[in-house]
């Protein structure tokens, strides 16, 4: 639990008697309560705050009971259930019953409103009656932008257990068999299970693309095809440590590549060196887009920016700042950001790499760091044992 994050959210939202979270990942960035896959759950939490009363309540669906407890939550906690109602009217209706019966009324009430839908809002408008509705979605986007010392550990857990997972798999394909008795599906649930020995506590996606399949963004996997010699492999999948989220793509080579596949790996590996350098705090981020831009077209590079090159990453796999051509805010020092450059060679191949990276006073730090990746790693051989 970490009060201080209240605290400045309170005092930079100085309109609201109250406030009404309901985004998961927000409410867990201000009370340090986890939950399971709340973005797959069917039904709402919400976090009620009314700071001249000392209110600081949990509404929370009763499949998470026990959880604000896990977490050393200080604040009461209210459950409801499917009985209750529909999902989008239980967790309004509960908050509001409770201020009711504690006697509290107020004028105003500040919501992460992005993450509020039509419906919601709807419902909240009829049943807070005249209570005035703020929006506080972006001084929370703008606190949760700047990292602090525990979440910046966190996230660097994230990325090496990000490489580990890769590694793990690896280690268990590679053995002196001639040719490959690994299918696609299986080297990459290997990926997945293996970040979780190493710590992960949840997958987001899982890809893998080979050969051919390569030309695309991601790809479906095939059932019972094999890992095969002469294809590349693009492994990209997200997971969370401790609720902290880390974004890992990494480019694999299935026996010996050929001249052009280096090289284009090569010129990745020299963009992404560049962005890392070239990145300062106060620096215009639409500036740092168009430096990018500008060194892949020097170098031939046939750099797939139109979507830009990655954005924040916390309690949620995309925060802000978004690192794209229109954002012409600074980059600030305690950002976090996953660095995400792509390029298609002269074949159409696609060369991706995602590095996590921390703006410091000076410059910006790689923290996916556990392995360098400076060359290729080439499959050469794999076994057909566990």
């Amino acid at each position: 639990m970490n009060n201080f994050r209240e605290e400045n959210l309170i005092k930079k939202t100085k309109k609201a008697a109250g406030f009404f979270i309901k985004n998961a990942a927000n409410i867990s960035y201000l009370t340090g309560v986890l939950f399971p896959y709340p973005e797959s759950f069917p039904f709402r939490p919400g976090l009620l705050i009314v700071p001249s009363k000392k209110v600081r309540l949990l509404v929370l669906p009763l499949e998470w009971k026990g959880q604000p407890e896990a977490a050393g939550w200080e604040g009461e906690t209210v459950y409801y259930s499917i009985n209750d109602g529909k999902p989008d009217e239980s967790f309004i209706r509960v908050a509001l019953e409770y201020l009711k019966k504690a006697n509290i009324s107020l004028d105003s009430l500040a919501l992460d409103l992005q993450s509020w839908t039509a419906n919601e809002f709807s419902l909240l408008q009829k049943m807070a009656g005249d209570c005035a509705l703020i929006d506080c979605s972006e001084t929370l986007s703008l606190l949760r932008m700047i990292k602090d010392d525990e979440e910046l550990g966190k996230l660097r857990e994230a990325a090496v257990i990000g490489d580990r997972g890769i590694i793990g798999a690896l280690n268990h394909v590679e053995g002196t068999i001639g040719s490959s008795y690994y299918t696609a599906s299986e080297f990459l649930e290997r990926v997945r299970v293996h970040a979780i020995e190493f710590g992960s506590h949840g997958i987001g996606f899982l890809n893998l693309s080979q050969g051919a399949n390569n030309r695309f963004w991601y790809s479906p996997i095939e059932d019972f095809r094999l890992i095969e010699e002469g294809d590349l492999l693009g492994v990209d999948y997200s997971h969370q440590f401790s609720g902290y989220w880390n974004q890992c793509s990494r480019m694999l080579s299935v026996g010996e590549p050929d001249a052009d596949c280096k090289q284009s790996y090569r010129n990745n590996l020299c963009l992404m060196k560049y962005a890392i350098e070239r990145i300062r705090p106060q620096q215009k981020i639409s500036d740092f887009c168009h430096q990018i831009s500008q060194k892949a077209d020097e170098m031939d590079v046939n750099l797939l920016a139109a979507g830009g090159f990655g954005s924040g990453v916390g309690l949620s796999e995309v925060e802000w700042p978004l690192v794209t051509f229109d954002n012409h805010n600074p980059f600030l020092p305690g950002m976090v950001l996953t660095l995400n450059l792509a390029a298609a060679d002269r074949r159409g191949m696609i060369f991706r790499s995602v590095e996590t990276i921390v703006i410091n006073e000076s410059g910006a730090e790689r923290i996916s760091n556990f392995k360098t990746w400076d060359e290729m790693y080439i499959l050469d051989g794999v076994r057909s044992n566990h």
